[in-house]
This record gives C-alpha cells, sequence and structure tokens, in this order.
C-alpha cells in the first residue's frame, strides 16, 4: 500500500541543501511513502520571532518549497505558509496557489496581540473562495498553549464560524486524549491528522471514536519526527484495510487533490544492526496509570502479552510505586504478583528523597527476587548528582543489582497538570554517572548526551531516539557510541513499535 504523507517540513539550515527534496524523498520511499506534502516556515530571513515569521521570510520559503516540488514531481507537494497577522497574506496566498500548492498552512501566528482570531477568520474565508484545504496548527499544551497558538476547542470554533472552508487539524490538537471529545463536535468540513506526538497505543482507535476514517489523515512531521513510528499508530489500528488504505492515502488525495503517487522503485536496501538484545526489553510498566484512563495491565497480564511478542525479558516498574504514598507496601505487593513469573522482572522503586527510604532500601536488600532498582530523578523530584543523597545511592550500588535511572517516558507536552515531571539535564546526569560507579546502570527517557559512550557500565534506552528523523542512525555511526538497547515504554506504545522502529532506522540510515 503506498503511502501519503500530509505533514512534512524540511529542516533547519535547508536552503543550503539544493537537493533536500529528492532527499526526503527517497528516505519517506524506503518507508513505504510514494508522495508527502511539505511546508516550509524556517526562512533565514524569517524575522526575529519564528512563531510570527516575516513577511519576507515567508515569501523566501514558499519559494524555496514550490521550487523543491518542480524537482520532485508527483512526490513532493507544498502547502503555501500564511501569516494571517501580516497585512500582506492575501497576497502571499494567491501567490503559492499560483505556484501550485495544494493548500495553505497555519502555524502559531493564528490570534493577534488582543488574542482575537479575527484575522484567521478573514484567511480561512479567503481560502474557501480560492477552494484551498487549510492546515492549523492545533495544540493542547500541559501549562498553557504558545502566544497565537490554538487548541482543539477553538478548532472546532473556526470550523464552525466558516464552513464553507475545508480545514485540518493539524497533529489532532497533539493531546489527542484532551482533544478526543471535542473532535466530536468538529463539523464535516473538519478533518484530522495524526503527526507529531508519539506513536501513543490506541491512539487511532481513540481518534476514531469521535472521527470517521473518512476525514482521518495519516501525517508524520518529518523530519523533526521520524517516518516509521508515526505509520506504526496507522499500523496497530483496528483499521479494516480498506480504511487503512483511506487514511494512508485516499483521503489525502481527494482533500488536497493530489493524484496517486507512482509505484514506488525498487531500490537497494541498507541494512545494519539492531542496537542491543531484541529478546529484551529494559522499559515497561505495570498496574493502574493514574493520570489518565489507560488500560491497566496486572504482571500476569504483561507476562502473556511478552510471549505473544517473543520477549524473553522485561524489565518492569510498578505504577502503583512509582505514585502510591507507601512505597513499602507497593513493593511488597508487586513482587508478591511477580513471584512465579519467568518473563516479567521485577524492579523496586525506591526515592532518595522520601523520609522512609533507609526502611524501603533495607526491605529491598532482605528479598533476593528483586531483579533490579528503579530510580527516577525526573518524577521523585530529587537531583541525581545533589552530595545530600550520596550514601543512600552508594548503599544502592551496594546492592549489585542493576540500577534504572528514569529520566521520564511519555510526552510532557501532554501530561496532566497534576503531574509534575522534573526535567533532568545532560550535565547533571553526567556528573551523576561519574560519581556513581554502578556496576550496571540503564537509562530510561533520554537521549544520550554528549560523552554518554565513555561510560562502559551504561546502557541507554534508544526509544527516543527512534522517534527523530535519522537520531539513531546518527548515533550507531558515532566512534564513541554509547551502548544502545531495547526499551518499549509499554503500556504507553506497543511492546513491539520501538523495536520495529529501530529496524526502520537502521534500513533506511
Amino acid at each position: 500500500m503506498i503511502r501519503i504523507d500530509s505533514h512534512i517540513h524540511f529542516p533547519a539550515g535547508c536552503e543550503r541543501q539544493p537537493d533536500i527534496g529528492s532527499g526526503l524523498i527517497r528516505n519517506a520511499m524506503r518507508n513505504g511513502i510514494g508522495a508527502c506534502v511539505v511546508s516550509h516556515i524556517f526562512g533565514e530571513k524569517m524575522g526575529q520571532d519564528l512563531h510570527f515569521p516575516s513577511s519576507e521570510g515567508i515569501r523566501l520559503a514558499n519559494g524555496f518549497a514550490a521550487a523543491q516540488c518542480r524537482l520532485n514531481p508527483g512526490r513532493l507537494f507544498f502547502m503555501g505558509y500564511v501569516n494571517p497577522q501580516n497585512p500582506d497574506w492575501q497576497e502571499e496566498m494567491d501567490r503559492s496557489i499560483a505556484e501550485g500548492a495544494c493548500g495553505i498552512k497555519l502555524w502559531v501566528s493564528l490570534k493577534d496581540s488582543r488574542g482575537s482570531l479575527e484575522n484567521t477568520i478573514r484567511v480561512l474565508r479567503r481560502a474557501a473562495v480560492r477552494k484551498m484545504p487549510v492546515y492549523l496548527h492545533v495544540f493542547n499544551r500541559t501549562g498553557g498553549n504558545l502566544p497565537g497558538e490554538i487548541d482543539m476547542a477553538e478548532f472546532a470554533e473556526l470550523a464552525q464560524t466558516v464552513p464553507d472552508c475545508r480545514m485540518i487539524a493539524g497533529h489532532t490538537g497533539g493531546n489527542w486524549r484532551r482533544s478526543a471529545e471535542i473532535i466530536a463536535r468538529c463539523p464535516e468540513n473538519a478533518w484530522m491528522e495524526t503527526g507529531g506526538s508519539n506513536p501513543d497505543l490506541g491512539m487511532v482507535d481513540g481518534i476514531l471514536k469521535f472521527c470517521p476514517p473518512e476525514r482521518l489523515l495519516y501525517g508524520s512531521d518529518a523530519p523533526g519526527r521520524a517516518f516509521f513510528p508515526q505509520i506504526w499508530k496507522i499500523l496497530e489500528s483496528a483499521l479494516s484495510e480498506a480504511d487503512r488504505e483511506r487514511v494512508f492515502c485516499r483521503n489525502a488525495m481527494e482533500l488536497l487533490s493530489i493524484p496517486e503517487p507512482r509505484p514506488i522503485p525498487e531500490t537497494e536496501e541498507i541494512y545494519g544492526p539492531v542496537p542491543g538484545p531484541e529478546n529484551i526489553d529494559h522499559c515497561c510498566f505495570c498496574g493502574r496509570y493514574p493520570f489518565e484512563p489507560r488500560p491497566e495491565f496486572s504482571p500476569e497480564e504483561l507476562e502473556n502479552a511478552l510471549a505473544g511478542e517473543g520477549i524473553d525479558k522485561a524489565y518492569t516498574a510498578d505504577f502503583g510505586a512509582i505514585f502510591g504514598a507507601d512505597i513499602r507496601a507497593e513493593n511488597r505487593r508487586f513482587l508478591q504478583q511477580c513471584r512465579t513469573l519467568e518473563r516479567v522482572r521485577p524492579l523496586a522503586v525506591a526515592d532518595p528523597a522520601a523520609p522512609d527510604r533507609d526502611a524501603v532500601l533495607s526491605e529491598i536488600s532482605a528479598d533476593s527476587g528483586w531483579a533490579g532498582l528503579w530510580l527516577s530523578p525526573a518524577f521523585h523530584h530529587w537531583r541525581a548528582d545533589d552530595p545530600a543523597y550520596t550514601e543512600f545511592l552508594q548503599r544502592c550500588a551496594a546492592l549489585g543489582k542493576p540500577v534504572f535511572i528514569n529520566c521520564g517516558f511519555y510526552e510532557p507536552r501532554f501530561f496532566r497538570p497534576e503531574l509534575s515531571l522534573r526535567p533532568v539535564s545532560d550535565d547533571e546526569l553526567i556528573s551523576f554517572l561519574k560519581k556513581y560507579p554502578f556496576g550496571r546502570c540503564i537509562v530510561q527517557g533520554k537521549t544520550p548526551p554528549a560523552g554518554a559512550g565513555e561510560f562502559g557500565h551504561c546502557l541507554w534506552c534508544y526509544t527516543q531516539l527512534t522517534d527523530r528523523g535519522g537520531a539513531l542512525a546518527a548515533m550507531l555511526k558515532q566512534t564513541d557510541a554509547p551502548k544502545l538497547v531495547r526499551g518499549s515504554e509499554f503500556p504507553f506504545r506497543h511492546l513491539h513499535e520501538t523495536l520495529a522502529a529501530a529496524r526502520a532506522a537502521v534500513r533506511c540510515g
């Protein structure tokens, strides 16, 4: 099945790469994508505020996109970018359409300094007259949106205000769980697009409860996002083959007036080894996640799922112990549930900043059933290199068990406000690893920083690397690359997704 990616960009600095469009298309075709729709908004003369770009910058960026499309006919199409707050937006729209744009793109600059959407409504009405679909960047961020940025509720209002304009809600609001029920209020002139966020398990099926497949588009947000994880969102859904084809290409062809892409030519595949053992997962979770209505997986249910995916071991922490008030009691309960299991390797949770930390560690050290220790400076809010925790962390190292350092999971941009995350900086983490030479250390939820390769005892889950276009392949090419291992972040992601994404990355690297 040939796919159309309705949402890609050129990377920063692309103006100095005259064949950038061809390179993106080659990478897309290795992932089964026959055509891409690009919008370019990062010209060198965009002005100081990229969210509210200048007229000159937009004109140069749209011109560059149009030229790249002419170099890649039938494979690359573009949307003309418009800033509604610029007085010459109509001139720029008309110029883009004359250059062959298949739609209009609106990013963050949708509200004026007073917070009004009046200028954006004028743009939408003009686009309706010109019979141009409009892609709008829509986001629901934890802590509030950027100035000028709209959320899903505002998108629904715009769609109702200008019913003659066909509109696409980019990212489906980003935080699709927060957006889902609002989607049901969107009229039939509104489409949803899936790109630009982590491949959240159940995302597409959740959206389809409120949006028919006829109004859903596949998009990736590449190269900021890797192609394959965004494709996975569609592949792991319960869509029928006919509806999957709609989402992957037919809807884009009809909405954007794009011809059916030519067959993808046979190309020589570029393969490389996937880092780390494929049958061991170094980042899983069990229990009830308290901040969202996600399915709850018991250790026994995870054991069965692991067997189905051919995973021999999964180092697993329990949400009850991570977020509960009584870590000791939750650890005991979790370990008891795992006693007879072979694949689920239980990790004991400890918090150096907790008042009962010594009692917790004493209980952990007294039971040989634990496969390792799970520490999170991100969720338990302690600084990894703080001298106040030196003695406790030395005791952790003395246990002789693998120590898992968790720096985050999922997407903080979409966390519920009551879930506070403490960012762990690169310098802090490097200082921590130098200070505490654990016998074996596994880092979750963090892209390896510069210098990570010097720690031979440390393994890094490649989860985040698979999300960014070319990031994993680039890391593996480094002469001093750190040791990388598989980590799924289940149940936030499908158990198989990050491994499949890593295979795609080394194939296309």
